[in-house]
């Protein structure tokens, strides 16, 4: 389901979620979970950055490797979907190596909940 909305729009619905998956995509049927992120940058470019804290994100993915983003936070009545080309930065701060990772996003999309999904997921429940 891709929608058209504007940069502002998705920038915010981002910033509202404050936190994502990073998957590394491996080839079309297989994809890997790098991360979780809590800390979203965005930049005025578009370009989405983070901060990889854990070993195995700094160790997985090489130097520029595809990805998706999923973007949700519990209780909102929306997700969010992003693809793109991920690059790791290494810089030095107080001689140790910090690892960043800027994102190109090719393709997004916004997927709005329904109230009737809602609805039916606590009829579901009870």
């Amino acid at each position: 389901m891709t929608n058209s909305f504007t940069p502002e729009f998705i920038s915010n619905r981002i910033m509202d979620c404050g936190q994502a998956i990073i998957y590394r995509y491996i080839d079309e049927q297989h994809k890997q979970p790098l991360a979780m992120m809590k800390d979203v940058i965005i930049n005025d470019g578009g370009k989405i950055h983070f901060n990889l804290m854990s070993a195995y994100a700094q160790i997985y993915g090489g130097n520029i490797f595809p990805v998706e983003l999923f973007f949700y936070k519990k209780g909102n009545a929306f997700f969010i979907t992003a693809k793109g080309s991920a690059e790791k930065e290494t810089k030095l701060k107080d001689r140790e190596p910090v690892y960043n990772l800027q994102i190109d996003i090719d393709e997004i999309e916004y997927h709005p909940l329904g109230v009737e999904k809602k609805k039916k997921l606590l009829f579901g429940l009870l």
